[in-house]
């Protein structure tokens, strides 16, 4: 359940940003963002069986968690276009 809650809370917006940077190909761009997350999920099956021959149980959770905490840099680095962004702006500065 919390696996399902945080997979929600990372790739959503990643397709929302991505299918908001590509108006001529984003069709492209969503196929590309989709397969990268396929690609991962079938990695990690394996990786995590090698982790938990090696090390127990806890450590191979430390590993993991540690590994997953990227996505959290990668999500600080999400910003909207430019058109979108000084839609948000000018909105901002109106509201104050």
């Amino acid at each position: 359940m919390v696996s399902g809650f945080g997979g929600v809370l990372v790739f959503s917006p990643s397709y929302v940003a991505v299918s908001q940077w590509f108006d001529k190909k984003k069709g492209k761009a969503m196929a590309w963002s989709t397969l990268g997350t396929g690609f991962g999920s079938v990695c990690m099956a394996p990786l995590i069986a090698l982790l938990v021959d090696q090390f127990n149980y806890f450590g191979t959770m430390l590993i993991v968690g540690a590994l997953l905490f990227n996505n959290s840099v990668g999500g600080a680095l999400y910003r909207a276009p430019p058109a979108t962004l000084c839609l948000i702006v000018c909105i901002v500065y109106f509201i104050h």
